[in-house]
């Protein structure tokens, strides 16, 4: 019981550790609330988190039981595995992070507790039980009772190695990583939060790709049974299924007795590795380019703006997946373009609330409010400019020449930014340094002001069609980011 006690507080600690670096929500009484009661609470938490990965497993699970025979199911189940072991991956090393910053354990180490690292690890290990729930269905679609019990441990086995590399990875490499090294962390942060995010879209193609190829497939496993993940599908052959099981089983669980008792050397604070120049210069940066510069520094090292930095494309990803399908055409390509750019505009309340801490400090430097309200133009628009970029270029791979009439709508990232920077230059009373506070009628405004370039950009082009209604809705775009910023 006491255990149960100690594991709850810790995930309530780490989990508030969570909340706290998103200001949106600090800024809110009722979001914060919400919060407290919901994502720092154990069983509503891993309850939510729980039910959304069943949905996605009941989807597998459907598509294993249409499966026409017993290698096409084991096929299924297998390769979707790598799901599990990438979510506790994932999941073990993002808590572990929060965890070491939150410093929850402190209290806890002058108690008489044996057993403090296995605590910790159990208290982990909570995070991944959506990722168990998640292929419990698949396995039990096998249809076979011996081949469902297979499956459930291959399950037990896949979020094992993920647990125990994740723990390795942080005893060996935790810590704060300055320079080359800490682009490498960025990176993975990012790729870890898009794949999480995208969960659902990396099973729809997944899924795809299993349907349409399963001939071509298959002998590949059967050449390759013995490599993870394609060892589960062996599950029909309980003998040889057993032998692999014990194989990645327990290498691994020797590694996470390991894992155990070099725990408490990472409990026992935060390293430093790397290595940075000590010598430096005093140079004189734009206050623009400054401000954008610092603006990301903060993205990169807090994960509820990089969050937000990446929203644009978590929030269209569904019509890129669309895109994807259709080979990228030149006007929906156009139009989604477009649609991240105004989905950019999320960004707009967290690029002025990172300066909230510091504002004192900010507002005594001799910096214009033009230049302030330009350097968060630039922070608002990178987002979906890179973006938009990819698309124009994944565009030109699939569609040849058609694609370059939409360089031009690559200044839509700089327009809609421009309306958004504007709208909160008229919030400011004076020519001072203002941090906006954003109502919920600022959004409906700013959402209405967003459809006016649509409704001037659509007009030339199902006028005029190809190609000059690109060319002069690609300049209307142009002219107007030119324009609007020259306002600013």
């Amino acid at each position: 019981m006491m255990m149960w006690e100690i594991i709850k507080t810790i995930y309530r600690e780490v989990h508030f550790s969570m909340i706290k670096e998103n200001p949106s929500i600090m800024n809110d009484p009722k979001k914060l609330k919400s919060s407290l009661k919901h994502s720092a609470n154990i069983k509503w938490g891993v309850f939510l988190q729980s039910i959304s990965y069943l949905f996605f497993g009941l989807m597998i699970a459907i598509s294993i039981l249409y499966s026409e025979d017993e290698l096409q199911k084991a096929i299924f189940f297998s390769s979707y595995l790598i799901i599990p072991f990438i979510l506790t991956l994932y999941s073990t090393a993002l808590a572990t992070a929060y965890l070491l910053s939150s410093k929850a354990v402190e209290p806890l180490k002058p108690l008489p507790l044996r057993n403090l690292n296995f605590i910790v690890s159990l208290t982990l290990l909570v995070e991944n039980l959506p990722a168990l729930v998640f292929l419990i269905p698949a396995s039990l679609a096998l249809g076979n009772p011996i081949a469902s019990l297979l499956g459930i441990l291959w399950i037990f086995s896949a979020i094992l190695m993920g647990h125990s590399l994740a723990l390795f990875l942080q005893i060996k490499f935790s810590g704060v990583h300055v320079g080359k090294r800490s682009v490498i962390k960025t990176l993975a942060k990012v790729t870890g939060f898009l794949l999480i995010a995208g969960i659902y879209f990396v099973i729809q193609a997944l899924m795809r790709v299993l349907e349409k190829n399963i001939e071509i497939i298959a002998p590949i496993f059967r050449k390759y049974f013995v490599a993870f993940p394609f060892a589960a599908s062996t599950v029909y052959e309980p003998s040889k299924s057993l032998v692999l099981l014990a194989v990645y089983t327990f290498p691994f669980l020797a590694l996470y007795f390991y894992d155990l008792k070099k725990l408490g050397e990472v409990l026992g604070g935060i390293k430093t590795y790397g290595r940075v120049t000590t010598k430096y210069e005093l140079t004189v940066t734009n206050p623009i380019i400054a401000i954008f510069r610092k603006d990301y520094r903060i993205v990169f090292r807090k994960n509820p703006y990089l969050g937000t930095f990446l929203s644009p494309l978590l929030m269209s990803i569904y019509f890129i997946y669309n895109l994807a399908k259709e080979g990228f055409p030149a006007m929906m390509t156009l139009f989604s373009i477009m649609g991240i750019s105004v989905l950019g505009l999320v960004m707009l309340d967290p690029a002025f609330a990172m300066d909230r801490e510091a504002f004192a400090f900010l507002s005594s430097l001799p910096i214009k409010r033009r230049e302030y309200l330009l350097g968060k133009m630039l922070t608002v628009s990178l987002s979906p400019l890179t973006f938009s970029t990819i698309l124009v270029l994944l565009s030109y791979a699939f569609n040849g020449i058609e694609a370059l009439f939409l360089i031009p709508f690559l200044a839509s990232p700089f327009l809609y930014s421009s309306i958004g920077i504007l709208y909160v230059k008229h919030k400011m009373k004076d020519d001072r340094i203002e941090l906006p506070v954003f109502k919920f009628y600022d959004g409906i405004v700013i959402l209405a002001l967003s459809i006016v370039p649509f409704v001037i950009v659509a007009i030339p082009i199902f006028l005029l069609g190809i190609p000059k209604g690109y060319l002069v809705s690609g300049a209307v775009v142009l002219l107007g980011a030119l324009i609007l910023s020259k306002l600013i």
